[in-house]
């Protein structure tokens, strides 16, 4: 995430999130919070609250910003939200299959596809759209990344761009990055158990 603020002196550190987001949370919503970093502590500021963190070596963070991305997809923040809820309550939880712990993503050139299953059920979401691959790929994005994508998403028109590598999947939102680790393994073969015709599927 990058957000414009008032900087006295420039400077990088790593910060435990959890806890600095349930001190944000905290205060109120037009606050005025200032944070200073000294050795490995810092100090967030607010009125007269004064909260300490202990923080790490900004250079042990890991590097995501020069990761490999290929075939890019532009498209509505609500379409891809509505293809996601439409779609990932299918996934299992916990299960020794590993892969079926996520959601598939198949990118086809002209086609955009989303399934999930726990092994009992499937579902399946198809949208045709501009995908720049040349040839179909699929992708599995585990559970708590697809989760996280559902909290980011708007139901609205403004674009969201999904870009898959080769380990890694990145959603952008405006100033808003999100990166994801992928689910190794090979999804089971759904076209094999999706019903060819009939009126009901």
């Amino acid at each position: 995430v990058r957000v414009e603020l008032q900087v006295e002196t420039p400077g990088e550190t790593t910060l435990p999130a959890r806890r600095l987001h349930d001190i944000l949370r905290a205060l109120p919503d037009d606050a005025t919070v200032t944070l200073s970093v000294e050795g490995d502590k810092a100090t967030v500021r607010c009125g007269r609250s004064r909260f300490t963190l202990i923080t790490l070596p900004a250079g042990d963070f890991p590097t995501l910003e020069d990761l490999p991305f290929e075939g890019d997809i532009r498209l509505p923040q609500g379409i891809l939200r509505n293809l996601i809820e439409r779609t990932h309550f299918a996934m299992a939880q916990q299960d020794v299959r590993y892969y079926l712990n996520g959601l598939l993503l198949e990118v086809s050139p002209g086609v955009l596809r989303l399934v999930a299953t726990d092994g009992h059920r499937l579902a399946f979401q198809e949208l045709p759209t501009e995908v720049d691959v040349s040839e179909t790929r699929q992708v599995i994005v585990p559970r708590k990344g697809v989760l996280e994508l559902l909290r980011l998403l708007g139901d609205n028109e403004v674009e969201a761009t999904i870009r898959i590598g080769a380990n890694h999947i990145r959603l952008v939102l405006g100033d808003v990055c999100l990166t994801s680790k992928l689910i190794e393994g090979k999804f089971p073969d759904y076209q094999r158990v999706i019903p060819s015709e009939g009126d009901r599927v």
